[in-house]
């Protein structure tokens, strides 16, 4: 995996934690818990790799923009540390930050290790920290880098890494968190993000579904689109606005960059359109995640915080079980989710080990943790269906068995 592991110590609401990632990965727990704050940390990860913690990037990703103290870790009975630190293998790169601040509004680097596993041992290939900076064993080479600098552009410039690494790290690098909108969606309110192809917002559906139908001339992927629909039984059609019904159409969408149009199975075939303005959110969120799997443009590493946002549970579940479909395809991408859905979970295989869920939650001392939940190793599918009496994953979760709830209500 391009993230295959991650350890992040006194950030936000995480003290210490590990997690070792496969490409599907899926985040439950109660509100608070820390699901985002995971998500964030792959944030502060991935414009390290790019070189940089400005907030602006930070942004650009999707990340909430903290005060520099919000990222440090404050717990009680812990003295608290004046740093951050994230440690990671980025497909066989071993690399390694701690994080400061500057000043109110700014974070900088204090130390970063980055190394090559080769034969179960790392090979260190750069480092920064007290003493100065050191490229393939020699010091002083990063003497010009500031503390507002990363340590990779200069590793990037001396060739060290292959055209392998170089593809996953600038897959790392084009990381974004997606928190999607309906008034973006429906196109009455602009998407600030300015993140190409589709918005973090969804700003940018229209324009990314239509450039996918005319790519593939209504054939290939955007059948797979149209297939998809069919489970809102209202649906007959979906495309873009080649032709506009003045009369259908808010004065309040804006149609600037085009609105997808749905096709209603029931309505008369000379009034049978419903524009982005009037059409189900369920129907407009679920389009944005399938275009922003299959949109040439779209980061091949990404998040969605609340991928079950607006959905019915079973269009949660048929969407979620599409995604981990089309995901099988690419061996590059990698996604990250949380849900508060429970049968989004019944979409996910478990025996599949590229599939990974995890319950998050805090423990008695407030500390963000998360448990992979997994099959033990001796089990068959059949065996747990036995133990669960076979209950759904949705169900087993529902039941408190694997964690994740608030317990007090």
């Amino acid at each position: 995996m391009p993230i295959s592991k991650v350890t992040i110590d006194s950030f936000k609401s995480i003290n210490n934690l590990t997690l070792e990632f496969g490409q599907v990965n899926v985040f439950i727990g109660a509100n608070g818990s820390g699901k985002s704050n995971i998500l964030e940390a792959l944030a502060i990860l991935s414009c390290a790799v790019e070189g940089s913690l400005d907030y602006h990037k930070l942004a650009y990703r999707g990340s909430r923009i903290s005060s520099p103290e919000i990222f440090k870790s404050s717990f009680k009975h812990i003295d608290r540390k004046n740093h951050f630190s994230i440690s990671s293998d980025l497909g066989g790169i071993e690399y390694s930050l701690t994080a400061t601040s500057s000043t109110k509004t700014k974070l900088k680097f204090k130390t970063e290790k980055i190394a090559r596993k080769t034969n179960g041992r790392n090979h260190k290939i750069g480092g920064r920290g007290p003493h100065g900076t050191d490229i393939n064993g020699m010091k002083g080479m990063g003497a010009e880098l500031t503390s507002d600098q990363g340590l990779f552009p200069l590793l990037e410039a001396f060739k060290n890494f292959s055209k392998k690494e170089t593809e996953i790290l600038n897959d790392i690098k084009n990381y974004a968190i997606y928190s999607v909108t309906t008034p973006a969606l429906r196109g009455i309110s602009g998407d600030t993000s300015n993140r190409s192809p589709l918005g973090l917002y969804g700003g940018g559906l229209a324009s990314s579904l239509k450039e996918i139908v005319l790519a593939h001339n209504r054939g290939g992927e955007f059948k797979e689109i149209q297939s998809f629909f069919k489970i809102f039984d209202w649906y007959k059609s979906i495309g873009t606005t080649e032709d506009i019904s003045k009369e259908l159409l808010s004065v309040h969408v804006n149609t600037i960059d085009g609105v997808p149009v749905y096709t209603d199975k029931f309505m008369k075939t000379n009034f049978n359109k419903l524009y982005a303005y009037d059409v189900s959110e369920g129907a407009l969120y679920a389009l944005f995640y399938i275009v922003l799997l299959m949109h040439k443009e779209s980061p091949n590493i990404f998040a969605i915080d609340n991928v079950d946002a607006t959905l019915n549970p079973s269009a949660a579940r048929a969407t979620m079980s599409n995604m981990v479909s089309m995901i099988s395809k690419y061996q590059n991408k990698q996604i990250f989710v949380t849900t508060h859905n429970p049968s989004t979970l019944d979409a996910i295989d478990l025996f599949d080990d590229k599939n990974r869920l995890f319950v998050v939650y805090r423990n008695e001392s407030g500390h963000t943790k998360a448990d992979r939940i997994s099959p033990p190793e001796s089990f068959t599918r059949e065996k747990w269906i036995e133990k669960y009496e076979g209950q759904r994953l949705s169900e087993i979760w529902l039941s408190g068995l694997i964690g994740g709830l608030d317990e007090r209500f």
